[in-house]
């Protein structure tokens, strides 16, 4: 078994597996002084792929689909890690690799919110380089520079923030892969309906409301909505909404010995989950007093 958390061609290994080779190689000098030509011959081969980690070409004699790094273009380590994470979308990733955006039409070069499709082009082919098995590292130069004329912030090789780009980036994938070729207008919930139907009936109307304007594969693995409570100071008057996200931010407590717990539940129903819409409303959150967050 290699000791990565990789997937790796059948017969070889990931530069992080290297460490596999250096614990072999250290029990073969200590164990035999005179090691037979086999054992000469991978000691051989484990300094070749040292070597080889350090050129310039980034070609990795042992290479894994997916373990590939991607090299700074100045101060952007941000970047890369939001590269890295997007690309671990399982659903994200056969999508892309497979040209699915394009067999299926998807690929919206007319949208004014989008860059023309340029995007997503260049970040599926950055994904074909990742997955491709043959580099160790490479430059995401073409998908940066890209990104920096869709939008001007990223365009420099400055520290930037990548909770920034993530959010960028997604909305771009997003409108170049859109399959509403035409957004209609949608007018919003009216207040005296959303008051005196139930949650569920409110939040399903809501993301179908979104989706008039919003089908793509990003919206389906990368995007929800988030219930809103808006009470007025004066008259105590609370109004509820339904907000699309593509991302939840979660704050870090000032305080060292505060913990939250957090329960994801998958297609979260009134059935297996007692928070969710229809089952759990924000007044009994603040009746209970507790630090759980449940989110379904």
């Amino acid at each position: 078994a290699v000791g990565s958390d990789r997937l790796a061609l059948a017969g070889r290994f990931t530069d992080d597996s290297i460490r596999t080779l250096d614990a072999l190689g250290d029990d073969l000098n200590h164990n035999d002084k005179n090691p037979k030509g086999g054992d000469k011959k991978l000691l051989t081969r484990q300094l070749s792929v040292r070597e080889s980690s350090q050129d310039n070409n980034g070609l990795n004699s042992y290479p894994g689909f997916g373990a590939c790094g991607l090299s700074n273009l100045g101060n952007t380590c941000y970047a890369n890690s939001a590269l890295q994470c997007v690309s671990y979308l399982p659903l994200m990733r056969a999508y892309l690799l497979s040209g699915s955006y394009k067999t299926n039409g998807d690929l919206n070069r007319d949208n004014p919110l989008g860059t023309g499709g340029k995007l997503l082009d260049e970040f599926a082919d950055l994904m074909r380089i990742l997955w491709s098995g043959k580099y160790s590292h490479r430059a995401p130069t073409r998908f940066k520079g890209q990104l920096g004329k869709a939008k001007r912030q990223f365009m420099g090789t400055d520290q930037q923030d990548a909770q920034e780009l993530l959010n960028a980036m997604l909305d771009a994938l997003h409108e170049d892969s859109n399959k509403v070729k035409k957004k209609p207008y949608v007018p919003s919930l009216e207040d005296d309906w959303v008051e005196k139907t139930p949650l569920p009936i409110v939040g399903r109307e809501a993301w179908r409301r979104f989706l008039r304007r919003n089908r793509s594969l990003v919206a389906n693995v990368a995007m929800g909505q988030l219930l809103n409570y808006v009470t007025c100071p004066t008259c105590n008057h609370t109004s509820r909404n339904f907000d699309p996200f593509n991302m939840l931010s979660i704050p870090f407590p000032t305080v060292a010995d505060v913990i939250f717990r957090i329960k994801v539940v998958r297609r979260g129903t009134a059935l297996n989950c007692r928070y969710s819409l229809g089952s759990f409303s924000i007044h009994d959150y603040d009746k209970s007093g507790s630090g759980d967050v449940n989110i379904s």
